[in-house]
Parts: C-alpha cells; structure tokens; sequence
C-alpha cells in the first residue's frame, strides 16, 4: 500500500505541475491572441490528465487518492509561488 501512495503523490505532483504550467500558458494564449483550437485542446488535455491521475487513484482506495491531491497541492503551491517571485 505504500508503494502506491508514494506512487500517486508523484503523479499528483506531476499533473498538478502540468495543470498549473498549462493554465499559465492558456491565459497567455488568450490575453495574446493565440489560436483558439489550441487553447481549447490545451484546456481539454489539462483536465484529461488531471481527471486521469485522479481516477487511477481511487481504483486503488483513499490513501493513494489523497496523496495524489496532497501532491497536486504541492505542485499549485509551488507553482504560484514561482509565479509571484516572478
């Protein structure tokens, strides 16, 4: 069972990493004018990913489902954190 925690904080870690580096590139792409359908399927494949990891996570019981939101946590976390240094 912890294998699979430990499993699922990191892949919480990742989409979430990829959710909140995707959502800075999405309201770049809409406040510069970017491509519509790139934006959309930008904003299709962050929630994919997210929804994904999510649902992995519940097959296995609701340790590796907390991890995966406690690293998904930690990756938002970070991530403003690096946007507001910035």
């Amino acid at each position: 069972m912890a294998a699979w925690t430990l499993l699922f904080a990191a892949l919480g870690f990742a989409a979430g990493s990829l959710h909140i580096a995707s959502l800075a590139c999405n309201v770049r792409m809409l406040t510069d004018g970017g491509s519509a359908l790139s934006t959309v399927g930008l904003l299709v494949l962050r929630f994919v990913v997210s929804g994904l990891v999510l649902v992995s996570a519940v097959h296995y019981g609701p340790l590796p489902l907390l991890a995966a939101l406690g690293g998904w946590h930690l990756a938002r976390t970070r991530g403003l954190r690096a946007e507001r240094a910035s």
